[in-house]
């Protein structure tokens, strides 16, 4: 117990405690960031991907009716 409270102690007398602290969290918040930015990008690109196909492909019901008129010739 006398050590534990003595490692408390220089964690919160020494500086090099909270640089340790605050570069760890630094870093977990950094990937967390970027793992959100990521995904919102990923996002974003998905919604436009389709929406494109959609307008220049059509949806299954325009590529079902244009199937059936070809092939009917």
């Amino acid at each position: 117990m006398k050590r534990l409270l003595e490692t408390c102690r220089i964690f919160l007398v020494e500086e090099s405690g909270f640089y340790i602290f605050e570069k760890s969290m630094l870093m977990n918040v950094g990937v967390i960031l970027a793992l959100l930015v990521t995904s919102f990008v990923l996002f974003i690109s998905s919604v436009e991907y389709m929406r494109m196909e959609n307008e220049f492909v059509g949806n299954g019901a325009e590529a079902n009716e244009a199937l059936q008129r070809f092939s009917a010739n």
